[in-house]
């Protein structure tokens, strides 16, 4: 249900479907304020391949655990808010989410895989596992437009040949942005 309020200039939307008919929408609460220069729509490459690597002789373990804040760009001070899409290309060919625009807000899951293959039956010993898991995120510090890069992978050697490994290669990470703040 809209209702307006002339006397303030208010508009609320109530969902009446619901008993107690909750706001879906009232313009007394902050809305999105972006300023033009605070439009972000650009691409952040990332020329680092991460691999993580058994030698296949000695049940050793190989972890990448990396955290890195990339420098996009200056924003408007008082911007605390990051909102928009983006999306990731890997140099090593099309990955199926490559032409997908996801929501920048919050954290994207870009890499997830897991491997676990058992060599020796019925054995902890005979099984080579690689895993890795990688999240990008923006965020707003100081005035500044950050890129955050989170990866952590994982190869553990099944005890004996062959070596095994696991990729993350160079990507490109594209982006749509609205950088601001929530005004009343």
């Amino acid at each position: 249900m809209l209702r307006y309020y002339p006397d303030t200039g208010r508009v609320t939307i109530a969902d009446t479907s619901e008993s107690g008919s909750p706001l879906i929408f009232d313009t007394n609460d902050g809305l999105l304020s972006v300023n033009p220069s605070d439009v972000k729509i650009g691409s952040y490459r990332i020329d680092t391949a991460y691999t993580a690597s058994s030698r296949g002789q000695d049940s050793s373990i190989s972890t990448v655990d990396i955290n890195i804040d990339h420098y996009i760009s200056d924003v408007t001070p008082g911007a605390t808010v990051v909102r928009g899409l983006l999306r990731t290309v890997w140099d090593s060919g099309p990955q199926p989410l490559d032409s997908l625009w996801r929501s920048a807000s919050g954290s994207h899951l870009d890499i997830l895989a897991a491997v676990g293959s058992t060599t020796k039956p019925q054995t902890s010993s005979g099984t080579a596992r690689m895993a890795t898991m990688g999240f990008f995120s923006f965020f707003v510090a100081s005035n500044k437009l950050y890129l955050n890069e989170r990866l952590v992978m994982r190869a553990q050697d099944p005890g004996g040949p062959p070596a095994i490994s696991i990729t993350r290669p160079k990507l490109t990470v594209y982006y749509r942005l609205l950088v601001g703040s929530f005004a009343v």
